[in-house]
């Protein structure tokens, strides 16, 4: 969370194979989304793998998230 912006990088969210199709990511995200919001945040930004961005940033839009601007990951391994 950043508090100067009131900005919060959601990053992960992960559901067991055998417990998707039950509500529980559903309730992960309505619960986030509500505690966010009482602890006074006034954005969300999301970052969905790009293996599957089609799939799950449908899912999220259901929840009222847009896709919003081009971004670039960039990651390494520290070996």
């Amino acid at each position: 969370m950043h508090i100067p912006t009131k900005k919060v990088t959601w990053e992960n969210l992960y559901v067991v194979p055998e417990m998707r199709k039950s509500g529980v990511g559903s309730s992960l995200i309505e619960e986030g989304l509500k505690q966010i919001k009482e602890k006074g945040y006034a954005y969300v930004m999301g970052c969905v793998n790009a293996v599957d961005k089609d799939g799950f940033a449908t899912y999220l839009e259901k929840f009222g998230f847009k896709r919003g601007h081009k971004m670039l990951w960039i990651d390494r391994e520290i070996s």
